[in-house]
């Protein structure tokens, strides 16, 4: 009531007066703000109302996670600050690459516009998800191959954050999580040295530990003993060729193993200079 009385005196002090946008990166102010039937000198702050003008953004931007609008009537002032939704993966269907969130939310602009169009896209570091399905009417992808694949990389990012230093020498670069007793897992060190892990649902975080810890033992010990040029033997005894790739900047070529750590207290390395399976 107060307020309203307020108004038929002085009704240029509860005018809108001033509108801060914070936390977004790949959007503009302008570009938000267009959705909203907001003008600054003009528009009333009692025809203001927060919880629209959320509404108005969240739909019209998916690729905010959360959103949130206060208003302060005195000072005739609306600041409206969002989070923006993390890439996490690509997922490629229908030869289409989309790149998704944590949650699996397909993101409309994922990266900032780059300064240089020649410049490789930040899309090229992340993981790819194999799928089977299609992204659903709501926008994300929802399949159990996709769910599981996002808790391993949720996984791996809690491991990771647990060990020394927070310091991991290998990143995830391809997941296949259609069957959940057999995660194909495609991982690459510092060095271009390609690993392809097998884990299990189950043990999946006792299983991402022991890869970790695998490949930083084996790559110590290829890079101080063997100079990281040695051959790659699968438990039949044959030679594997197709998975060798040469290192940038390092003579020779980089080991591929293949890490079976389906199990908890187990882990088997189908890959060991001489011809020996470990």
């Amino acid at each position: 009531m107060q307020y309203r009385q307020a108004r038929v005196w002085a009704t240029e002090l509860f005018l809108l007066e001033e509108i801060r946008v914070t936390g977004a990166a790949r959007f503009s102010a302008d570009e938000i703000l267009s959705v909203v039937d907001l003008t600054r000198g003009e528009t009333d702050m009692a025809d203001v109302d927060a919880s629209r003008v959320r509404a108005d953004i969240a739909v019209a931007f998916p690729d905010f996670r959360s959103v949130t609008v206060t208003r302060d009537v005195p000072a005739g002032t609306l600041v409206i600050d969002v989070v923006e939704r993390t890439p996490l993966a690509r997922v490629v269907t229908g030869g289409v690459v989309h790149i998704v969130d944590e949650h699996g939310w397909v993101l409309t602009r994922p990266f900032a516009g780059a300064d240089d169009p020649l410049a490789a896209s930040p899309a090229d570091v992340l993981p790819t998800i194999s799928v089977t399905g299609a992204e659903s009417d709501v926008g994300m992808f929802d399949g159990p191959e996709m769910f599981r694949a996002l808790r391993l990389m949720a996984a791996y990012e809690a491991v990771v954050a647990r060990r020394q230093g927070g310091v991991a020498h290998v990143r995830i670069e391809s997941v296949d999580a259609h069957d959940p007793d057999r995660i194909a897992v495609g991982m690459v060190d510092g060095s271009g040295g390609r690993r392809a892990a097998i884990l299990a649902e189950r043990t999946m975080a006792a299983g991402l530990r022991n890869v970790l810890l695998v490949a930083d033992r084996r790559q110590e010990h290829s890079a101080h003993d063997f100079g990281n040029d040695f051959d790659v033997v699968l438990s039949s005894g044959a030679q594997d060729d197709t998975a060798r790739q040469a290192s940038p900047g390092v003579e020779g070529v980089a080991p591929t193993e293949l890490i079976d750590a389906r199990f908890e207290s187990t882990v088997y390395v189908k890959t060991i200079p001489g011809g020996q399976d470990g």
